[in-house]
Parts: C-alpha cells; structure tokens; sequence
C-alpha cells in the first residue's frame, strides 16, 4: 500500500520514530534474547551431554555455585526450580570446560 504525502497522519515528537509492527516484533525480541531466554536444569544437562541430575549438581553445580550465583538460580528448598540464564551459562560453559567435562 502506497500512502500519499496527504493521506499520512503524524504526530511530531523530538524523541521518537515511527516503525512497522514487524520491526517493533524484532526489536523486542531481539532485546530479550540479548538478555538472556531462561532456561531449566534438563537444558543444562543437555548442553553439557550429562543425563544424572545427581551428578551434574555435586560435580558442576554446587562446587561452582559461588562463581555461577549470578546467572543460576540454585533453588533454596525442596521442589523449587533451577534456573539458568542462557546465555551467560553458554559462555561459562566454553570459558570453563575443565570444570564441565570432569
């Protein structure tokens, strides 16, 4: 749809543009993607090729948790979730890979 220069109604602000819909969709998506999606612990088993839960918390998780604290939530009670920002986690797993592949 071409729109004539008589036909576009706007309103002038200093600070703002006008974009499509889809532009807006993929500027916000690619903001939270930049922030991290959260994952869970059966992502984070997967990325590291481990499939005991067990041993992936007393031999990774918990002898890091110091270092990993402000990218895992590690739950404080029973039946509460791991939690893992995506993102930061990839990178401490490539930064880290003596701690993974013990």
């Amino acid at each position: 749809m071409v729109l004539q220069a008589d036909q576009i109604s706007y309103i002038k602000l200093s600070n703002a543009i006008l974009i499509s819909k889809e532009e807006y969709d993929e500027l916000v998506n690619y903001k939270f993607d930049s922030i991290g999606k959260i994952e869970d612990l059966a992502w984070f088993k997967e990325q590291i090729h481990m499939t005991s839960s067990n041993k992936v918390k007393l031999e990774i998780l918990y002898p890091n948790q110091e270092e990993m604290e402000s990218f895992v939530r590690f739950p404080k009670r029973k039946g509460e979730h791991w939690k893992f920002l995506k993102r930061a986690t990839q990178k401490w797993i490539e930064e880290n890979p003596e701690k993974v592949f013990v």
